[in-house]
């Protein structure tokens, strides 16, 4: 980037003092002898009446178009409904009208039929009637049989006599109405076919003689199923609609799809009742309206209709509606809150406006700073999984490095290896400047009286809670200190009185209560081992409570019950996670209906000669000249996190085999090539080395072989055990084994100076490790 060109101070404005290099200005530095730029007029009232123009219209308008667009969207979905009834009841009225006309050519057959088959007396003969009436109805898909009457009603012959066709026909309607008025194509309501799932209508229409009197009728029975089919194929295009053939009374002929049984039946429309051709209604149903197109079939008493149920219609046009909306109101949020925020953030502004001259350099320096917090933010995400692999090639250098100037000696290879050394100290600045940046500090663990501290806090905490809710503190004067980072202890006593407040709604009782808890625990050889003394912190309520299933996931991060908005997920991990550090637990007891306890289980404080000590700075880096350093000083923090390093020391003499073989070492690294090199390194001064992989590994091969006289673990490693968590394992199993940690995160120092562990710094300095280990006798 190329720097400005430097200008001297101007009359107005001299450089500030501490100007970085190279920033470039709000606005030029005018020149000796030159008059200084206009500063520009803003006229911020105006600006303001502007911006609350735009806020309102952000509302208004949108609003407004909205509504405008669904009262007219609304009406043309009605339109549209109503005329798609029209057009599908004309599609059925045509459909409908072929049948019936179909019917009239059919009719005539069999009249011709009838004629050919009378004698001369004029009476019905032979069963060559009943077969021809059979080849006249089988080409005709919606026709179910023909039937013929005598003047009396009864039934005469009919192509099939296994479907049920009625034996007489003189007690109804469709006969007294052909017999007395001459009426054609009566239509009759439905009856069961027999041997069918299927239902017929009849056709009823007379016959006369050749002399004109009647001689009785040809019913034409009609298969409803005809009709059903062809209004499924028209539904299933539109997924809208019900279409239905009826008389004009009402009486239902066919329909798709069918009602259900819990469905009522639409009225008539009032059109159809009139004898009108067609049109359309709307009709009121049981708990909606529906609009209804009906058509007239020719002149007969039969309609078709199409009904379209306004529920359908408004979830289609809420649809569109929902799109519409969509579209227009993402733009106008934006909108708004660009202008919500420029108005809040205009007064600030005109002040800023008026001070600038005297806050410009101020303001670049914030900026700078803002830009520098921003990068070290993205800088301490990417050492988390940066700096351990970093640090084990570091090792693998440094390790391979010694070996080659071991074995080669000086002659030759001192200034490359020189050159190697460089490099790697290089390397482990980077990475300790990596490290400084990510700020992975340790927790800063105090001694904390818990009666002093909760009645320090009482207010907080019954602010938390909130008026309704009734708080009560009972601290025996007996109860331990215990060791942990206030700040966290006092979120986490936030977080569950909120979370109690939040399962009292209508207020309630909150209580916290601590007692010293003594625990056991199982040793790998069966014995029981006391625990550290510990202090139960119970937060209790009596509000709903909880069921196991929520119970048991009530510590996953970002599980929450509460409505969208009102929880994070965040406030029982956040306890949780704050026990684990502090090296206690977090354990949930709720009943439904009845109340919910937390319980938090911390260290208890050390005496405070121990805690003084144990309170000492733990910064002390290593030596890198190739020289061995001070065992304090090289193990960085070994001399503070275990107070007992000279009995460490005498523990590894003591179990060190005499002459000059050296150490049996257990090498716990996994990554291959690190415990190659360190392995190597080790080997070269007489140690004998036996690497494993991983913690589990580890403590397979020392339970297998129990003589190692000192055991070097990294920290961070692959499976369920860490290297703290095996140093543990090792200690309850041999308490005088020596175990050495080696880490390149400075978040596990404070867990390891919780267990009293001798811990070096990764990449390892090997004089550092040298001065360690002790010499074999």
């Amino acid at each position: 980037m190329r720097t400005p060109a430097k200008r001297p101070a101007g009359p107005i404005e001299s450089a500030p003092a501490d100007a970085r290099p190279g920033a470039a200005a709000d606005w030029p530095m005018p020149s000796s002898g030159r008059a200084a730029p206009t500063v520009p007029v803003r006229d911020f009232a105006t600006l303001r009446r502007a911006l609350v123009v735009l806020l309102v219209a952000t509302v208004v308008l949108p609003a407004g178009f909205l509504l405008y667009y669904g009262v007219a969207s609304w009406h043309k979905a009605l339109d549209d409904a109503s005329g798609f009834a029209v057009r599908s009841s004309r599609i059925t009225e045509e459909q409908a009208l072929k049948v019936f006309e179909l019917n009239e050519v059919i009719r005539d057959r069999v009249l011709q039929a009838i004629h050919d088959a009378q004698s001369p007396a004029g009476t019905l003969t032979g069963n060559a009637l009943t077969a021809k009436l059979r080849s006249i109805a089988a080409p005709f898909e919606h026709l179910a049989a023909v039937s013929v009457y005598d003047s009396s009603g009864r039934l005469v012959v009919t192509s099939d006599p296994y479907l049920g066709v009625p034996r007489s026909l003189a007690q109804t309607n469709a006969f007294r109405s052909a017999a007395h008025w001459n009426q054609d194509d009566y239509v009759t309501g439905t009856i069961p076919l027999r041997g069918h799932r299927d239902r017929s209508f009849n056709v009823v229409a007379p016959r006369h003689l050749d002399d004109g009197s009647f001689a009785g009728v040809i019913a034409l029975s009609i298969r409803v199923s005809y009709f059903e089919d062809f209004y499924r194929e028209l539904v299933t295009v539109s997924h809208i609609g019900q279409l239905a053939l009826m008389r004009n009374d009402g009486t239902l002929l066919a329909r798709y799809p069918p009602l259900a049984p819990d469905d009522i039946e639409p009225p008539v429309p009032r059109g159809m009742l009139a004898a009108q051709l067609g049109g359309t209604e709307r009709v009121r149903l049981a708990d909606t309206q529906a609009i209804i197109g009906y058509r007239r079939v020719g002149s007969r008493d039969v309609y078709v209709t199409d009904s379209l149920r306004l529920d359908q219609v408004f979830s289609r046009w809420l649809a569109r509606m929902s799109i519409v909306t969509g579209f227009s109101i993402v733009p106008s949020i934006a909108l708004f809150l660009v202008a919500f925020i420029a108005l809040r953030r205009l007064d600030s502004e005109e002040k800023a406006w008026q001070q600038w001259q005297a806050e410009a350099s101020r303001r670049r320096a914030a900026e700078e700073d803002y830009r520098h917090a921003l990068k070290m933010e993205s800088l301490g995400r990417l050492t988390g999984s940066v700096a351990h692999d970093f640090n084990n090639l570091l090792m693998v250098l440094s390790a391979n490095a010694r070996l080659i100037r071991l074995k080669t000696g000086e002659d030759g290879m001192d200034k490359p290896w020189r050159a190697i050394e460089r490099a790697v100290q290089t390397g482990e600045a980077l990475t300790r400047r990596l490290l400084s940046v990510s700020r992975k500090q340790p927790m800063r663990a105090e001694r904390i009286d818990l009666r002093s501290r909760l009645a320090e806090w009482k207010g907080l905490i019954e602010a938390s809670a909130g008026a309704r809710c009734n708080v009560h503190i009972a601290v025996p004067d007996s109860v331990w200190p215990v060791l942990a980072d206030p700040t966290d202890l006092q979120l986490a006593l936030i977080n569950l009185v909120a979370n109690a407040r939040d399962a009292l709604p209508a207020g309630g009782r909150i209580a916290i209560s601590a007692n010293n808890h003594h625990a056991a625990r199982e040793r790998p050889d069966g014995a029981l081992a006391a625990e550290p003394n510990l202090v139960r912190i119970a937060v209790s309520d009596n509000g709903c409570g909880m069921s196991p299933d929520v119970t048991t996931r009530a510590f996953e991060p970002f599980f929450t019950t509460k409505e969208l908005g009102k929880g994070t997920g965040l406030g029982l991990p956040q306890v949780y996670g704050f026990c684990q550090q502090a090296g206690g637990d977090a354990q949930i007891i709720s009943h439904p209906g009845v109340g919910t306890m937390v319980a938090m289980r911390l260290p208890a404080a050390p005496p405070r000669a121990q805690a003084t000590a144990s309170a000492e700075p733990m910064q002390a880096e290593p030596a890198r000249d190739g020289a061995a350093a001070p065992s304090a000083t090289a193990t960085g923090a070994a001399a503070q996190t275990r107070p007992d390093d000279d009995q460490t020391g005498s523990a590894l003499a003591h179990r060190a085999p005499t002459g000059a073989t050296g150490l049996d070492l257990l090498l716990v690294e996994d990554d291959q090539e690190v415990a190659e090199a360190t392995a190597a390194v080790l080997n070269l001064d007489g140690h004998r080395v036996t690497t494993a992989p991983d913690a589990h590994s580890a403590l397979q091969i020392y339970r297998r072989h129990a003589h190692y006289d000192a055991v070097i673990s990294d920290v961070t490693m692959p499976g369920t055990m860490n290297g703290i968590e095996l140093a543990i394992a090792l200690r309850d199993a041999d308490p005088d084994l020596p175990v050495i940690l080696v880490t390149g995160h400075t978040d596990k120092l404070s867990l390891a100076q919780r267990e009293g562990l001798l811990v070096l710094p990764k990449p390892v300095n090997f004089d550092a490790l040298r001065s360690a280990l002790p010499h074999a006798a």
